[in-house]
Formats: C-alpha cells, structure tokens, sequence
C-alpha cells in the first residue's frame, strides 16, 4: 500500500494550494529525524561524549592497570588513574607531544620528584610501604582532536589515544 492511499483528499471551495506529496515526504523526514535523535540520544548516554561504557578504556599489565575516558570534551577536567600492586617506587613517564595537548591540573597523590628527560616529564613517587597503590593525574584538554601518547609506568608501556570534541 501507497502513502498517498492513505490521505484523504477532500475537494473544497477554498482557493488553497496544497501539494500532498510535499506534505506526506516531509512527515517522512520528520519520522526518520526522530529516530536519528533518539540514536544519538542512546549513544551519548552510552558515553559518545565521554563518560560512559562507550568511552571507558582499561589496560592491564604484570600488576598494573590504568583507566582513562577515550572521549574527551574540550577544557573539561578528565582523570587518569593507575592502580599498581606490590611494587616499591612508582616512575610514571609522560611524552611532553602528551602534555601539550592537555594541561595538568593536579596529581593525587602529590610526586616527590618531577624531572624532565628526553621527551618525558618523568613523576616520581615514593612507597612508604609494599600494598595497592593509586595515582591519579586530572587533566584538562586544551585542544580538539586526536590525541596519542605511550605513557611509561615503571618502564611499562601503555598506549593511549584520545578524541577530543571542540
């Protein structure tokens, strides 16, 4: 069955201009708009635009994992967390490529020592005792786009990339 069976056309006196077949593709366009919406809708809150199961990344490594947000919005304070078992001092190793993309707002706990070397900015923290430990960097994206960096926690690698919205 037609769309244009299913409109009654009525003849009146009236000196109007109508065009059906305009009016039947535009509720055609308003129906698939509605579905596009509710879609994305879904996928924002699944974490499209950061936060959610969308966006949340986790690596894991001989007693190290490290969680960061994949989606990332412009000038909004995001965090990085490591979580380390049973090893002594902590080296975290940034590419400085890395940081100029985000801003550093603040690092719980606090480094005992913070050097630049080669292409890192390396933090170093120390163990007061053997046990879970977690770090955290909250940084802020200052420029949209994709972001790319292989952060090194005591001499491990872990690739991580971003996608920043304007």
């Amino acid at each position: 069955m037609q769309a244009d069976n299913t409109v009654e056309k009525v003849d009146h006196s009236l000196t109007l201009e109508e065009d059906l077949k305009l009016h039947i593709r535009g509720w055609k366009t308003q129906k698939i708009g509605a579905v596009l919406i509710l879609i994305l809708m879904i996928l924002a809150a699944l974490g499209l635009f950061g936060e959610g199961l969308l966006s949340a990344r986790k690596i894991v490594k001989e007693g190290v994992s490290v969680e960061y947000e994949y989606f990332l919005r412009y000038q909004k304070e995001m965090d990085i967390a490591f979580r380390l078992s049973d090893q002594g001092d902590i080296r975290v190793a940034v590419p400085l490529q890395y940081l100029d993309r985000f801003k550093v707002a603040r690092i719980v706990p606090e480094p005992n020592e913070s050097v630049i070397s080669g292409d890192y900015v390396i933090y170093t923290f120390r163990a007061e005792k053997k046990g879970k430990k977690l770090c955290r960097f909250y940084l802020q994206a200052q420029k949209p786009g994709s972001v790319k960096g292989s952060w090194k926690v005591n001499q491990q690698h872990f690739e991580m990339s971003h996608f920043i919205y304007p």
